[in-house]
């Protein structure tokens, strides 16, 4: 009997091996910032922090620490060490994310399907490509997990999970913080539970229901009775002041706005629609309805945490700058991924013309998924605005700054990619080529400064390939790489072999 557990590490050990497998030699975001705090407070035996947050010091400290007393026990150079260890944390928490989906999916269908689902989220959506970027697996790991011990407290009405989701969703605090926006879907999933614990024609139900609401909410703050305290004390002790810190959200939130221009830009622009970055989700958006008949509560938990994030990040900085797609948005990409753990088998049958069609839909969804991580994957994403500033130094003209990338389709972060991985693969150097389209706006400002409003560019991006396709096991010193593709070759044999085992087996719920 195939055990919940089992399962569960073994989404793990299959998103770790992969993750890991594709991760870069150097970092990505702000790991190069964090790792050399964590250097810095080991060697001093300080705690101090910088714009990654609290909680990434903490949870990457542990792999910086293993690298330094590895490296010195065997003699190699312990900054090597220490470097290519730190390089393994966003891997490792983004595979444990995924283990986190699959129980929370588990929740609500059998596991079977659950496994299905929880491969689409750690293959078919941003957490794939987000396992090598330092900027966002850490809050997200905070708030699923939060989330499952929430709707395990409404399957199971156990108090202690109450009391862990709530733990797990204020330790916010110490990652990113503007996760608080999903607070409201949190507090009406709880008020709905009253709705069906308690028999509506009861006597006194309105009381019991608002005495049981309230008794909920107090146990999913508890948990702040610790956690603000050593908040405060923990800026107190990093920055002389109890409120402040080295991140300065302000500035992103600022971003000027009309909040339906954000809507546009994050669902329908060329550079950050989340559907373009996720077409998957397109694929889970057809089983709201199934979902939302069998689990009612929690669809209305899933759609108002969607929105809530969806009107957030609209209206403020929204196109989140220059990375790999709407980052911002990351956690968007966990309701409508859970969604798929509502369809069936028959569901993807070849029999009928509807059927069919579906089924060809779907192996088109799931191919485009794919292909769009491998872009994010495969080449790191500072490509893309080391790319744009060369133009910018080259013809004046700043289409990261005037944000037209989001627009026009040449500008796309996956083409750039695309054409990058094509060369590297190819063994050629073929150009990025552009027609510069200005915008009205764009237009007027280039005519009053006598530029071409139409302009035809050739951007020779060699300098570049040394950012796609460059894994860290080819980097190791001494190691030729032949010997890792062995080894993750012998691993990913093992894997697949237990996965079988798993599939076969029938499922202990």
């Amino acid at each position: 009997m195939a055990k919940r557990s089992s399962v569960a590490v073994f989404i793990f050990l299959l998103a770790f091996t992969v993750y890991s497998f594709f991760q870069f030699p150097g970092f990505q975001g702000y790991e190069d910032e964090t790792y050399n705090r964590v250097v810095e407070n080991l060697a001093k035996g300080e705690f101090k922090t910088v714009r990654s947050g609290y909680a990434q010091i903490v949870l990457e400290t542990p792999f910086v620490f293993f690298g330094w007393k590895l490296g010195e026990v065997l003699g190699i150079g312990v900054n090597q060490a220490t470097h290519l260890f730190a390089n393994f944390y966003n891997p490792f928490i983004s595979a444990v994310t995924a283990a986190i989906f699959f129980l929370i999916a588990g929740l609500f269908t059998n596991l079977r399907r659950a496994f299905w689902a929880a491969l689409a989220f750690a293959f078919l959506t941003m957490a794939f490509p987000y396992a090598g970027i330092g900027m966002e697996p850490t809050g997200l790991f905070f708030l699923l997990t939060s989330t499952y011990f929430l709707l395990r407290f409404g399957k199971y009405k156990d108090n202690w999970n109450l009391i862990l989701s709530g733990a797990l969703y204020f330790l916010l605090l110490f990652s990113k913080a503007y996760y608080f926006v999903t607070f409201p879907a949190f507090l009406v999933y709880l008020g709905l539970l009253q709705v069906t614990c308690i028999p509506a024609r009861q006597a006194g139900y309105k009381l019991q229901a608002t005495k049981n609401f309230i008794k909920q909410c107090v146990m999913f703050f508890l948990p702040l009775i610790i956690i603000f305290p050593v908040y405060l004390l923990a800026n107190k002790y990093n920055f002389g002041v109890y409120f402040g810190g080295a991140y300065n959200l302000r500035v992103e939130l600022l971003g000027g706005d009309n909040i339906l221009f954000g809507f546009y830009g994050l669902l329908l622009s060329f550079g950050k629609s989340i559907f373009i970055y996720n077409p998957i989700l397109i694929l889970g958006l057809f089983f709201l309805k199934r979902f939302y008949n069998q689990h009612k509560k929690e669809a209305v938990f899933l759609v108002l945490f969607s929105l809530c994030l969806l009107l957030f990040v609209s209206w403020m900085h929204w196109w989140s700058d220059e990375t790999w797609g709407p980052r911002y948005l990351l956690a968007f990409i966990f309701p409508p991924t859970l969604l798929l753990a509502a369809a069936k088998r028959q569901d993807f049958r070849f029999s009928g013309a509807k059927k069919t069609a579906f089924a060809v839909f779907t192996s088109f969804i799931v191919a485009w998924s794919l292909f769009m991580q491998l872009l994010g994957t495969l080449s790191r994403y500072d490509v893309f605005p080391y790319t744009f500033s060369e133009i910018h130094a080259k013809t004046g003209y700043n289409v990261v700054a005037s944000q037209e990338y989001q627009y026009i389709p040449q500008f796309a972060p996956y083409l750039v990619n695309y054409q990058l991985i094509k060369n590297k693969i190819l063994s050629r150097n073929d150009p990025l080529r552009y027609r510069m389209l200005y915008t009205p706006p764009m237009e007027l400002a280039a005519k009053e400064k006598g530029r071409e409003v139409t302009k035809e560019i050739a951007y020779d991006n060699n300098k570049y390939q040394a950012h796609v396709l460059n894994f860290w096991w080819q980097n190791v010193p001494r190691i030729p790489p032949y010997y890792f593709l062995v080894l993750y070759g012998a691993i990913f044999m093992g894997l697949f072999w237990w996965g079988r085992k798993l599939l076969k087996s029938d499922v202990d719920e």
